[in-house]
């Protein structure tokens, strides 16, 4: 009897502007990152299923993306964004579940806005909580 194994599945994760491991943004400000899932041994992107984004806060709780808000961009290619309003360290980390499962983890700083700023205009379609944004298939903010 012949059967082969489901392929091995490698996860990346990037945050938009992250130049080092540490990314920071401000209060407000929109945080858009990819997941990028690929074949481990080809490295060629590969089809998934299952994928979630969850988050940590800097108080300690947890939240996942709601169905909708994260987007499949292309084979092996999904995004999501986030507002976050709480300054401190956040995680992130996406994972899918087949043809097997993996993950990949990245933090980022949310810092306070500087003294006198104004919070970016809140014209982008998000979710009730309003932390979520709601992307077009091409991974853009919808604006109001």
């Amino acid at each position: 009897m012949s059967g082969s194994l489901p392929a091995d599945v490698r996860a990346a994760l990037t945050l938009d502007r992250a130049l080092g491991r540490l990314a920071r943004f401000y209060a407000g400000e929109s945080v858009r990152m990819t997941a990028t899932f690929t074949n481990a041994q080809s490295l060629e992107p590969i089809e998934v299923s299952g994928v979630t984004f969850a988050f940590g806060r800097p108080d300690l709780s947890e939240t996942i993306v709601p169905e909708g808000f994260a987007v499949r961009l292309g084979v092996g290619v999904w995004a999501c964004a986030l507002v976050p309003v709480l300054a401190g360290t956040w995680s992130v980390v996406v994972r899918c579940l087949g043809p097997s499962a993996s993950i990949a983890v990245r933090s980022f700083d949310i810092a306070p806005l500087p003294a006198g700023a104004q919070p970016p205009p809140a014209n982008l379609v998000a979710s009730d909580d309003g932390l979520f944004l709601l992307l077009t298939p091409d991974g853009a903010a919808i604006t109001l």
